[in-house]
């Protein structure tokens, strides 16, 4: 008779186990390559947009596409690939696949961002020129001021370097900035 009581108890022992064990593993999220990338780039941001100077009021998503693709797509006439090789200090052009950014996705959620700057993001843009074509520059400017352009940040594998653009303006014209964490802080070189 005892050994059917430490046995019953013994089950409902592991079941009450069981289930705490599945209710510690809902509560730690497993964070992705996207996830880390994404609060990452957001404290780079942050910290470049906390700058005195800074007078960004709207943040325009960047293309969700590859990276390389969407540099390409605006200044194509310029190499990256070599940019990125020389920046991060890698030899082999494989390497770059491996860059924090180049295939991850950026996530940018509303009020993550100092001072209320507002995310544009590509859907309300999109729609913008497919309403007025070539004469929605009056109405960007009336509907966004102060409008910052924002590249995807692409990192080194210790999250120390990286490249970023945010600057006024609907698109990039010229090559992503190097800027480097020194001291807790990130620094332009």
């Amino acid at each position: 008779m005892l050994a059917i009581i430490m046995k019953n108890l013994s089950i409902i022992f592991l079941i009450f186990c069981f289930f705490g064990q599945i209710n510690t593993y809902s509560q730690t999220k497993t964070k992705t390559a996207s996830d880390i990338y994404s609060k990452k780039s957001l404290e780079l941001i942050r910290d470049i947009l906390s700058d005195e100077y800074n007078t960004c009021d709207c943040i325009l998503q960047p293309p969700q596409k590859p990276t390389l693709q969407a540099f390409e797509d605006e200044v194509p006439h310029f190499n990256y690939e070599k940019y990125l090789l020389e920046t991060f200090g890698l030899t082999e052009k494989s390497d770059i696949e491996n860059l924090h950014g180049i295939n991850e996705e950026l996530i940018l959620e509303p009020n993550n961002f100092p001072r209320d700057i507002k995310i544009i993001y590509r859907s309300e843009w999109n729609a913008i020129f497919s309403k007025y074509g070539f004469n929605a520059r009056d109405t960007i400017f009336k509907r966004y001021p102060n409008l910052c352009y924002l590249t995807k940040p692409i990192f080194d594998k210790e999250y120390k370097t990286a490249i970023i653009t945010i600057d006024y303006g609907g698109c990039l014209w010229f090559p992503p900035s190097r800027i480097q964490q020194i001291n807790g802080t990130w620094e332009y070189y």
